[in-house]
């Protein structure tokens, strides 16, 4: 007997919340031998998760689609038998070939405003969708996300993890011209090899939110036995210390074999000509901070379960009465200064 897995995947994906199942399922493949079904995991915390919370799903799930029972078992994907190791697979070459394949199913008007100008880059199973904007990113995300993933998976047989982004030329510019004239030691160099690791690893781990709320604009380096990690705001700087100590110091053993202690500082402490934090008002901070909670709010209440609803939700509105007492504030304040410029005239 022949399972597909993907087809598994697809039955298992309305199971479940979004999250959990491109965190979980995506990068999982499959041997079968026997009636022992071997589901391989991309790492330890994955395999277990998987093996704890989602088996009975995964064994009622065979059943189901096969009328048959399957023995059903949990590995490591450096743990494939050689047999699996040996099946090529079709691998996605470039974004281009995705948008040949997929002009013939948008209308002309559609591909040439959103799709044709778009660039993209393929890591691992992740294809990363550049967008010009906010509203570009959003639009593509929200309309067109699913047609995108189904045109890839039959392009190649295999599942990708689709992500939209917004393309920065300046911010690309700036920083080739910041690694020319300020050339990396060997040192940095794996210093940002092993820190992209565990922001990779991390990413396979929490959610989208999360990672690009707290983690993806992070740096660290590594001094002696410390990991310093260095983030753009104190507010981030907490929240990542509370939230996620003890899993970037399982994933850095896990990947390196050293056990780091871990420092949490702002960037401006590593850079004293990154000025940027220095020069923002304390009003201005306050309104940072908070809009940053009002965001992380409102993305776990579309991310996490119904139960936690309203606390999320009261939390939410508590946040929102904070921010419009900070806008009534700076209102009155700009209501004074007029008053000024006007006894001045």
């Amino acid at each position: 007997m022949k399972i597909n897995w993907t087809e598994v995947k697809e039955k298992i994906r309305p199971q479940i919340s979004k999250p959990s199942y491109e965190t979980w399922f995506t990068n999982t493949t499959v041997y079968l031998e026997d009636d022992i079904l071997t589901i391989y995991c991309p790492n330890e915390f994955a395999r277990d998760w998987l093996e704890s919370h989602y088996k009975e799903l995964v064994f009622h799930t065979l059943r189901e689609m096969f009328n048959t029972t399957f023995e059903i078992q949990f590995d490591l994907c450096n743990g494939e038998p050689s047999k699996l190791k040996n099946i090529q697979k079709e691998r996605l070459s470039s974004w281009d070939e995705v948008k040949k394949a997929l002009r013939p199913k948008l209308a002309e008007k559609t591909f040439m405003t959103w799709i044709r100008n778009t660039n993209a880059t393929i890591e691992d199973n992740t294809l990363i969708i550049y967008c010009e904007d906010a509203f570009h990113r959003d639009l593509l995300e929200g309309e067109y996300k699913n047609i995108i993933s189904s045109t890839v998976q039959n392009l190649t047989n295999e599942e990708y993890q689709i992500w939209f982004e917004i393309e920065s030329k300046t911010t690309s510019i700036t920083h080739i011209h910041h690694m020319q004239n300020n050339p990396l030691t060997s040192e940095q160099e794996e210093t940002n090899t092993t820190w992209n690791e565990i922001k990779g690893k991390m990413q396979l781990i929490i959610s989208r939110p999360s990672y690009e709320t707290w983690v993806k604009k992070t740096t660290a380096r590594i001094h002696e036995n410390s990991l310093i990690i260095y983030f753009e705001n104190e507010f981030q700087q907490e929240w990542v210390e509370k939230s996620y100590t003890d899993l970037i110091a399982e994933i850095a053993k896990e990947l390196t074999g050293n056990t780091y202690e871990l420092q949490f500082e702002l960037e401006s402490n590593k850079d004293a000509t990154r000025d940027d934090e220095k020069s923002k008002s304390p009003t201005e901070n306050t309104i940072f901070e908070l809009w940053e909670q009002f965001k992380s709010s409102n993305d776990d209440l579309k991310y996490n379960n119904v139960e936690d609803s309203e606390k999320r939700i009261q939390a939410l509105e508590e946040k929102i009465v904070n921010l419009e007492k900070v806008i009534d504030t700076l209102v009155g304040k700009l209501e004074v200064v007029e008053s000024k410029t006007q006894l001045e005239k």
